[in-house]
């Protein structure tokens, strides 16, 4: 997914582990020219917590988990399950 957006001019970096991914996370926090970032599924579930943080903080980057190349994770979920997981509460 990287060397895709790199041809395409946009910049990325590859993780495999959790730390390298908790590590790049730092890296852009904060950054206001980081707008949108695009993680793939199975990475993204290395830090499902931190993913789902931002994706509730208007401050952050957009968080756009797209499938890897063998298809989608799971089923989609919606807003309100995000919610009730990251909250631990039911709406």
């Amino acid at each position: 997914m990287v060397t895709a957006f790199a041809l395409a001019g946009v910049g990325g970096r590859a993780v495999e582990e959790r730390a390298e991914l908790l590590a790049a996370l730092d890296d852009v926090a904060g950054k206001d020219e980081v707008r949108v970032l695009a993680v793939e599924e199975a990475v993204a579930a290395l830090a499902r917590e931190e993913f789902d943080r931002l994706k509730l903080d208007p401050r952050a980057p957009l968080v756009v988990e797209v499938p890897g190349p063998w298809g989608a994770e799971e089923e989609g979920q919606t807003a309100l399950d995000l919610v009730r997981r990251v909250l631990g509460i039911r709406v």
